[in-house]
C-alpha cells in the first residue's frame, strides 16, 4: 500500500511540474510575431467548441420553460466577408 501511495504521490508532483512549466510558458509568450523590447503584449486565445447541453431533468425543463428563447438562422461566412463586416464595408466592386 506505501509504494502505490508513493507512485501516486510521484504522479501527482509530475502533473503539479508540468503544470508550473506551462504556466511559466504563457506568461513569456507576448505576441504570435515577436515584439521588441520596449513593447508589451498580450495574446489570448479563443476557442470555438460544439455546443453543450445540460441533461434534460424535471427540474431543469421547469426552467427552460420560463425563458423565452428567438431562433436565428446564421449564415456560414468566408474570412472576407467576416472581414469587410468588421469594416462596414457591404461590396467590394
Amino acid at each position: 500500500m506505501n509504494s502505490k501511495a508513493n507512485e501516486v504521490i510521484d504522479k501527482i508532483e509530475d502533473v503539479k511540474d508540468t503544470l508550473e512549466a506551462m504556466k511559466d510558458l504563457s506568461q513569456e509568450y507576448k505576441a504570435f510575431t515577436g515584439i521588441s523590447k520596449d513593447m508589451d503584449g498580450e495574446v489570448k486565445f479563443v476557442l470555438k467548441t460544439d455546443e453543450i447541453r445540460a441533461k434534460v431533468t424535471e427540474k431543469n425543463v421547469a426552467k427552460t420553460q420560463l425563458i423565452p428563447t428567438t431562433s436565428k438562422k446564421t449564415e456560414k461566412k468566408s474570412f472576407i466577408k467576416w472581414l469587410l463586416g468588421l469594416l462596414h464595408i457591404s461590396n467590394l466592386r
